[in-house]
């Protein structure tokens, strides 16, 4: 209805792949969240100037905003990060291993820093090193439940109760827009 119908033709052509639909394109957003802390967001979308557009609503809407290219992005480092819960472990709760064994069988798998994160043990790596690390861990009968590239904070932002609880919302309407693929910050959350 109202709609020409050389645009019906070309929609239904772009459908079937008998047209080039839009390009999708990988952009990394950068930007402040409250309390200042930095935030690293990336995308995928065939329409940036919307996706510039949401993600500014976003960071504007919780007391943050976006930032410009290299704004943030020397605050964060690029690893590899494994995570394994230590209680499925071989050094988890009622194994008869300790957390030192387990911890040890980390560092011969090629983990360069581990950190205890709630029930979790997070293992970081190089990035080229990420897969060798992962296949190390699985055969020494470690469980383990993501393992992916991820920027890492050099220094985490401290906050409160009160700046959290905003950065939280903020990272919840993050992760309902369709163009966010994953976000990172430094703050302490």
């Amino acid at each position: 209805a109202n709609m020409p119908k050389d645009t019906v033709d070309r929609a239904i052509k772009r459908g079937t792949g008998e047209l080039a639909g839009e390009q999708i394109e990988s952009i990394t957003y950068e930007g402040f969240a409250p309390g200042g802390a930095a935030v690293l967001v990336e995308t995928l979308t065939d329409n940036k100037n919307r996706t510039f557009s949401n993600l500014k609503h976003i960071f504007s809407a919780h007391g943050g905003n976006l930032g410009t290219s290299g704004s943030v992005m020397w605050m964060f480092e690029r690893k590899g990060v494994v995570r394994v819960a230590m209680a499925s472990q071989p050094g988890g709760s009622g194994s008869g291993n300790t957390k030192d064994e387990l911890e040890m069988k980390l560092i011969e798998a090629g983990a360069q820093d581990i950190k205890e994160e709630g029930d979790f043990l997070t293992i970081y790596t190089l990035p080229d090193e990420l897969n060798k690390v992962k296949e190390k861990v699985e055969s020494v009968g470690i469980k383990i439940e993501s393992a992916e590239l991820e920027y890492v904070g050099k220094e985490a932002l401290a906050t409160d109760d009160a700046t959290r609880e905003k950065i939280v919302s903020m990272f919840d309407e993050l992760d309902a827009d369709d163009d966010v693929q994953n976000f990172f910050t430094n703050a302490d959350i």
